[in-house]
């Protein structure tokens, strides 16, 4: 995935100081996509994504909140 102009970044949170965790919409060989992935920040001011995240159809994506809101409770 690349940060094309077809990706609409829903959201972002910083990881770290050289990473953060990006929400996008996105559309892959036809296929529309939700991808949390991380992006990285280099030296020259670039920030790329990296290959750790996943990618999951829009109508996935109630599941996957409802099993991380399930996480986050069991570890409150």
């Amino acid at each position: 995935m690349s940060d094309a102009p077809a990706d609409k970044v829903l959201f972002e949170m910083s990881k770290n100081r050289r990473e953060v965790i990006r929400l996008t919409a996105e559309n892959f060989k036809g296929q529309a996509l939700l991808s949390i992935r991380i992006w990285a920040r280099y030296d020259d001011g670039t920030i790329r994504p990296t290959r750790q995240g996943l990618s999951v159809r829009p109508e996935l994506f109630p599941d996957l909140v409802a099993g991380l809101t399930k996480a986050a409770q069991a570890t409150q």
